[in-house]
């Protein structure tokens, strides 16, 4: 009798259903990939921890190496789907691309394994900001010469080390129409250093995953969470022989001509 009691459904209240809301397709697809980039972002942390020891340079090369395997991690679980097209550089070299979105970044260095030079504005946002400072992330503030100086030393290690650096030289994002002039500061060092310049055009399959402006990350990147997927065009230039050009401003120039024609192709 009790055994029957127990196994017997609950009564309903009438006119009330027990099943849960229904959730938009979007909101439960933003849910789960938030839990999943949690989750790995935890584990990247916990993987770094094991790198404290090393010598640091070896452990600059495997933070740059783990960067990359998590970068291209979260743009799996983000759903972002990169199109490569054209001769995808070994190292060492120096990426400089066109920047639309702050994706760029997880896009190419998990392409390339890379050491990437941000703005400092992205070691404080949520989630990737503190992985980012963590395996090695160079930050600049755009307006302090110091600060970009000292990004240019970190950079120069790396490229010693035998590394790869990422760089978006129009330091701001656009819609990804045209390409803005490029700033002169990491081609000084490529020629000082005689390491090619491998101009990269990113194009997004739909402009309005473009961020730019004033807009606010937080509501962007929920937006972002909620789509089925994110298409983006990834073109690679040749390697380019640093030492034909007779200045940093001529080579940036010519850069900042190939990624714009290489944005055609994107």
């Amino acid at each position: 009798m009790l055994s029957r009691l127990l196994d017997a459904p609950l009564p309903r209240r009438a006119g009330r259903s027990l099943s849960r809301p229904s959730r938009p397709p979007g909101a439960l697809r933003a849910g789960g990939r938030l839990a999943h980039a949690a989750r790995r972002i935890t584990e990247a942390h916990l993987d770094a921890r094991g790198h404290e020891k090393i010598a640091p340079e070896l452990r600059t090369r495997r933070l740059v190496y783990g960067l990359s395997r998590i970068f291209s991690d979260l743009c799996e679980v983000h759903g972002i789907r990169p199109r490569v097209s054209g001769p995808v550089p070994h190292g060492p070299v120096i990426l400089v691309a066109n920047h639309v979105s702050y994706i760029d970044a997880l896009v190419l260095a998990g392409i390339v394994p890379a050491m990437p030079i941000s703005k400092v504005e992205v070691g404080s946002w949520p989630l990737i900001g503190g992985v980012a400072r963590r395996y090695g992330v160079t930050f600049v503030d755009r307006g302090n010469a110091q600060s970009g100086a000292q990004a240019l030393l970190r950079a120069r290690g790396a490229l010693d080390s035998g590394l790869s650096v990422l760089n978006f030289p129009e330091g701001t994002t656009t819609r990804g129409e045209s390409v803005l002039p490029f700033k002169r500061g990491v081609f000084g060092l490529a020629q000082r250093m005689e390491v090619p310049i491998v101009p990269v055009a990113l194009r997004l399959d739909d402009p309005d995953m473009s961020w730019a402006g004033d807009d606010p990350f937080l509501p962007h990147y929920m937006g972002a969470l909620r789509r089925d997927h994110v298409g983006v065009g990834v073109r690679f230039g040749c390697p380019m022989t640093v030492g034909r050009y007779r200045s940093a401003e001529d080579l940036a120039e010519e850069a900042r001509a190939m990624t714009e024609h290489l944005l055609c192709d994107a």
